[in-house]
Order: structure tokens, then C-alpha cells, then sequence
């Protein structure tokens, strides 16, 4: 059997043999299968696997055990993925199997098993991404640690297209960053939108962040386009200094709220306007710089049009919430709330 993956070990390449079936028998988008076929390379027998178990025993093989809790659950989802879409469409049509154990698809070894990469896969189970409905070939190869969405290993080694392909050294990458896995599917994955599976619960209700003087960033900004778009006229730097600040207590003085300058809940709740298609503002300005952070690389132009629409859209999907396109309050609180 191939050797289990470790700290000193390379990643996972590609199979030689790139899969350019016809799609021949297609099944349930919605459900992943109960079961898969593996045929056991070195054993010359075809075993009968339950399908999250197979999962469990290819994460670790695939991914580094001791890599981050959101770079194992970016792999769980792809390699979950891509056997679900082996079981739809045959790789080996009329030979009585799905995928092999080895890189031909995915290392399978019942052998291996880690504490981490299982808690990865039970975590994301039910979650799927899908693009235009449909699950699809989730590709995937070794890469390098950076914060490209391309790898010359990946595209030009392999023949793999952009957007069609994650890095797992890149996974590790933007999981020391602070990004989670569906920002990083997003990020790697064109044209996704990652649900729920059947009746799974949606997620906890995010927490609206807390903002004052002093702080930086993406918020600071959101929180600058906001303001300006009731009335201020703000740089939208990024800093939360005396001007904002200022703004931050004129604001609270103006709707009767604790006058201290800094952004809870309470300001935050009166401060977010509902946008949606056909908007143009400095508020959908915000929200465009927030779905940037998820990884959909909008034009912030303060036009919600259908790019904008589609990404918002997607992003309820991931978070669980109505995908309808609105931003109102539960969506703001969500987008604020992530890295």
C-alpha cells in the first residue's frame, strides 16, 4: 500500500492519467452515495467501502494530519467531492469500480486513520459544493505555499485549468493566514456555491465584531463606507482614527444610542443598510469589500449588479442562510463576522 503522508512528506500529485470521460451515468446531486467501489491495486480485489469512511481513510493520505483544522476541511470537501462525482461518472466504465487507491484518484488506506483529519471530515459532511447545480471534478495536487490561486506544478505539469484545481500547500498557506475552508474553496474553485445537505441545521449566528479607535482593516473600511453613506464624508482607509471616531459618535448621538465611539452590536444593527441588484452606493461598496474576504475578488464599485449578486448569493448558501441576494442584517452580521 502507499506509504500514509507525514511531516516530511511531499503532498499528493496528480495522477499521470488525466480523466477526460464522457460523463456516462449521472446520480444524485443533492445526497452523496452510501457506498463506493475501491479497487485495491496491490490486493487485485474490488472492496465495497461505506462512503464516509472512505473519506476518512483518504484525508490522511492526502493531507498532512498535523496541518490546520481549516486546510484538512478544505480537503475533506475535495476529495469528498471528487469521489462522490466518481461514483456519478465513470472513470473505469464496465469494470465494477469507482476509483483505485491510488493516485490514479485518491490514496485510499484503511489502515490510516488520525484524529484530526476524522474530526475534519465529520465537521464538513454535510456541506457540498456544486457548480451550475452539479457536483463536479474537484482536482487537486501538491502546489506551493503562496498566496497564488495557480501553481505551475498543478497547470502546467498537469494541464490543469485555473478554477478547477486547489493547491494543498496552498490550503496550509491561507490556513496560517486565518482563512477558512470555504473562503479557500472560493478562492481555488470557480464558480461554487457550497449548502447544506438535506435538513442539516444552519450554522450558530455570527457575532457582530467590535470596532474602535485604533484598530485596522477590512471592517474599518466597511465601517467608513457606511458611515459616508449616511452622510459623512470619510476617507475609507482602512484606519479607525479621530475622524472616524468622531463620525462613529455623531452617528450614535443621532439615533439615541450610547454616545462611547465604539461599533457593537447596537451601532453596527442601526448603521448597515439593506442593499440588493440594481443598488448603487457606498454602502454595497461595503459589501463588495466584505465578499472580497471570502474570496470572490469583485470590482468595488459600488454597483450591485449580477456579479455581486451571484457571489452574495453564494455566500448564504455557504453560511447556511436564505440565498435570495438581499444583504439585510443577517447577511451583514455574517460578513462582518468572518476573517
Amino acid at each position: 500500500m502507499p506509504i500514509h503522508r507525514t511531516a516530511s512528506a511531499e503532498p499528493q500529485t496528480v495522477a499521470e492519467q488525466l480523466d477526460m470521460v464522457t460523463p456516462l451515468a449521472p446520480g444524485s446531486n443533492a445526497t452523496p452515495p452510501t457506498s463506493i467501489r475501491v479497487y485495491r491495486t496491490q490486493l487485485g480485489r474490488i472492496d465495497t467501502v461505506e462512503f464516509r469512511d472512505y473519506v476518512k481513510h483518504v484525508l490522511p493520505n492526502e493531507w498532512i494530519a498535523s496541518w490546520p483544522t481549516e486546510s484538512l476541511r478544505s480537503g475533506a470537501m475535495a476529495s469528498k467531492t471528487y469521489a462522490w462525482y466518481r461514483t456519478m461518472y465513470p472513470k473505469y466504465p464496465g469494470s465494477g469500480y469507482d476509483t483505485r487507491d491510488t493516485t490514479a484518484d485518491q490514496v485510499y488506506n484503511p489502515n490510516v486513520s488520525y484524529a484530526s483529519t476524522n474530526a475534519a471530515v465529520d465537521a464538513t459532511w454535510n456541506y457540498r459544493f456544486t457548480r451550475n447545480s452539479a457536483i463536479f471534478e474537484t482536482q487537486y495536487c501538491a502546489g506551493t505555499y503562496n498566496n497564488s490561486r495557480t501553481s505551475g506544478q498543478c497547470g502546467e505539469n498537469h494541464g490543469f485549468v485555473d478554477g478547477n484545481f486547489m493547491s494543498q500547500n496552498g490550503s496550509h498557506y491561507w490556513a496560517n493566514q486565518g482563512k477558512d475552508w470555504q473562503w479557500m474553496l472560493n478562492f481555488y474553485y470557480s464558480n461554487i456555491v457550497i449548502s447544506t445537505i438535506g435538513n442539516t441545521p444552519p450554522p450558530p449566528s455570527a457575532e457582530w465584531p467590535v470596532l474602535r479607535n485604533g484598530d485596522r482593516g477590512v471592517n474599518v473600511s466597511t465601517l467608513q463606507h457606511l458611515l459616508n453613506a449616511h452622510g459623512h464624508g470619510l476617507s475609507a482607509d482602512g484606519v479607525f482614527g479621530s475622524g472616524t471616531e468622531n463620525a462613529v459618535r455623531s452617528f450614535q448621538t443621532q439615533r439615541q444610542l450610547t454616545v462611547d465611539g465604539v461599533v457593537g452590536s447596537q451601532t453596527w444593527s442601526q448603521l448597515v443598510i439593506t442593499v440588493r441588484s440594481g443598488d448603487n452606493s457606498s454602502a454595497v461598496r461595503s459589501a463588495q469589500q466584505q465578499l472580497n474576504k471570502y474570496g470572490y475578488n469583485l470590482v468595488v464599485d459600488g454597483v450591485f449588479g449580477s456579479g455581486t449578486d451571484s457571489a452574495t448569493r453564494n455566500f448564504q448558501s455557504s453560511r447556511g442562510l436564505t440565498a435570495d441576494g438581499i444583504i439585510g442584517s443577517t447577511t451583514w452580521q455574517a460578513l462582518l463576522s468572518g476573517s
